[in-house]
């Protein structure tokens, strides 16, 4: 379990999408608006899913 969150760490894409996390918590955090990264962050899970779903679909009827 350790090494699968080392090697996940480890890739460039991954920790730039830590720092841009912790800089939308940091800034909902200062700002004291938790209402910012409640809604950040369900944008970005909506936005995955329909990606996920878009290359899902393609691998399927492609």
């Amino acid at each position: 379990m350790i090494n699968k969150l080392i090697s996940w760490i480890k890739k460039p894409e991954n920790i730039i999408l830590l720092v841009i996390f912790s800089a939308i918590t940091i800034m909902g955090i200062i700002d004291g608006n938790l209402i910012i990264i409640i809604k950040v962050y369900a944008g970005i899970a909506l936005f995955s899913v329909f990606i996920v779903l878009i290359l899902y679909l393609k691998s399927k009827f492609w």
